[in-house]
């Protein structure tokens, strides 16, 4: 990249750091970043990608096989909302993350982020929150919690609150229907029991193990037949065959089956 850049600086640092891009008219922006031993930071010119001219780049480079990038974006108006971060010690796996966010009104933010596949286990952080699952947002006013909030979790636990989900749902997609084919909807058939709702989740479909995409969800019924309706508000752009998976649009692949799919679930928790 660099071939491309002059007038370079660069700092070294093992710290969190935080970087500042103010414009002539707000929002602004601050981006805290967790971190690392051997962190280089670059500050640089280059051509600018989308106007005559040039325009200064931020480059963050580590050397080695293995580096988890973390950074919170805080825009603003008149003044940060984020005073600073720090790392929160969660879990083994390389790209478990966890930290806590200060915020400037004195409130602070916990964030977990399991690097894990399902089915999670529980897991401790360094602050005595337990979290079996993909993600989770606690914010406390004080000493006290005032919101939690779980991504495709099973348990969340912060002191004495305890709560519990489902985590997700999950099964195989053994039908479509399209309205682009003479459907009078678009929508996914499954044999899995799933609850009916879940306007605007997100149904995740993993293609033969080939290819992974992800449908917005318009909502789910039972059909007659004892199948599972699951309406999209987009076009599915495949056909379950016998024996494959067909895509409707380029590259246009046959997939082998199965057609699995999975719709995380979320939990919440907030103080009166």
């Amino acid at each position: 990249m660099h071939e491309y850049l002059d007038e370079l600086r660069v700092a070294e640092t093992g710290d969190g750091w935080t970087a500042d891009f103010t414009y002539e008219e707000a929002p602004h922006m601050s981006t805290h970043v967790l971190g690392a031993e051997g962190t280089q930071v670059f500050l640089a010119r280059g051509p600018a990608m989308r106007t005559p001219g040039y325009a200064g780049f931020l480059d963050v480079r580590r050397e080695g096989p293995d580096s988890v990038y973390v950074a919170v974006h805080d825009p603003y108006e008149d003044a940060p909302d984020v005073d600073r971060i720090e790392p929160l010690q969660f879990g083994n796996d390389p790209m478990d993350v966890g930290l806590i966010v200060y915020l400037a009104d004195g409130r602070r933010d916990v964030l977990l982020s399991s690097g894990a596949e399902p089915p999670f286990e529980a897991v401790e952080a360094e602050d005595g929150t337990v979290l079996a699952g993909r993600f989770a947002h606690l914010r406390y006013d004080g000493q006290e919690l005032a919101y939690c909030y779980g991504v495709e979790a099973t348990e969340l636990r912060a002191g004495d609150l305890s709560v519990e989900g489902p985590g997700a749902w999950e099964g195989e997609i053994v039908a479509t229907h399209r309205i682009e084919d003479g459907d009078e909807f678009d929508a996914f058939v499954t044999d899995a029991e799933v609850p009916e709702g879940q306007e605007g989740r997100c149904l995740v479909a993993d293609l033969g193990g080939t290819l992974t995409q992800a449908f917005v969800i318009d909502r789910i019924e039972r059909a007659e037949d004892g199948r599972t309706l699951i309406y999209s508000r987009d076009e599915p752009g495949m056909e379950i065959r016998s024996d494959l998976i067909q895509m409707m649009y380029y590259p246009g692949w046959g997939i082998l089956r199965p057609c699995r799919f999975r719709i995380a679930a979320t939990l919440l928790w907030e103080e009166d």
